[in-house]
């Protein structure tokens, strides 16, 4: 949502191309932490939640005895949706029309609830379908509370937590740092993390890093297979590789 609403902003591009270059996994392409198996490195995070640091966005953190305090996760959606925000949370997609899991299945995932009709009682979702395409879908009042009240609270929603977005409306000036882009770089090469420099404000799980994740991918061929996720970032990483080079020849920083 932030890099969607920040297209037009000036700042945006000088932002976006200085980041997204350090990849990361776990070991044997495992969902460390309730994660994803293999990911753009995010250097400051809450529970796997990397909007935090997003200028365009604004993010607050609910704990799942926050929303508890309502009368139901029902009205703390319609509530959050009336103020102008997006909803994201661990919800059990056993009750999840759209989802494979559906009456089959605990599958604890997280969706995005970005709007509600109270004639037809339904929330509008982001969320991955039966095909396991990200895709718009409807989900009833009372099966959204069921998928969020039947979670394995111990294991899910201490991992990732409610998250609510607002678009946070100023333009920010982002200047270029080569020296920046240089330093992922080349840590990205060398297979090192990116994050160390932040261990004393940071608990993270063990993580693989830079040229060395395409070892691992090789390694577990099987997992690789499995995930669709992990081509499809893949792909996303490659494209804006090729982006960067483009962006930073324009302004002059790479020599034709």
């Amino acid at each position: 949502i932030g890099c969607i609403t920040a297209m037009n902003d000036d700042g945006f591009y000088a932002w976006y191309y200085q980041n997204h270059i350090q990849l990361e996994c776990a070991q044997k392409l495992d969902n460390f932490g309730g994660g994803v198996p293999l990911d753009f490195f995010g250097a400051l995070r809450i529970n796997e939640i990397y909007t935090l640091t997003n200028p365009w966005l604004h993010t607050d953190v609910v704990s799942y005895d926050t929303i508890s305090i309502y009368r139901s996760y029902v009205d703390f959606c319609i509530g959050s949706v009336l103020n102008g925000y997006y909803v994201e949370s661990t919800l059990n997609e056993f009750y999840m029309p759209f989802s494979s899991a559906f009456m089959r299945h605990d599958f604890p995932h997280r969706s995005m609830i970005y709007g509600f009709d109270l004639e037809e009682q339904f929330f509008y979702v982001l969320g991955y379908d039966k095909d396991k395409r990200y895709t718009a879908s409807t989900v009833p009042f009372g099966y959204m509370e069921e998928a969020f009240r039947r979670l394995q609270r111990e294991q899910d929603v201490s991992i990732a937590p409610t998250c609510l977005f607002k678009p946070d409306g100023p333009e920010v000036d982002i200047e270029v740092d080569t020296g920046i882009v240089k330093k992922m770089l080349t840590e990205y090469i060398n297979s090192t993390d990116s994050g160390k420099r932040f261990d004393y404000m940071r608990k993270e799980l063990p993580r693989i890093y830079g040229m060395a994740v395409y070892d691992e991918m090789i390694a577990n061929v099987d997992a690789f297979l499995e995930d669709v996720r992990i081509a499809y970032l893949l792909h996303q990483h490659k494209t804006l590789m090729v982006e960067r080079i483009t962006f930073f020849t324009d302004l002059g920083k790479i020599e034709k």
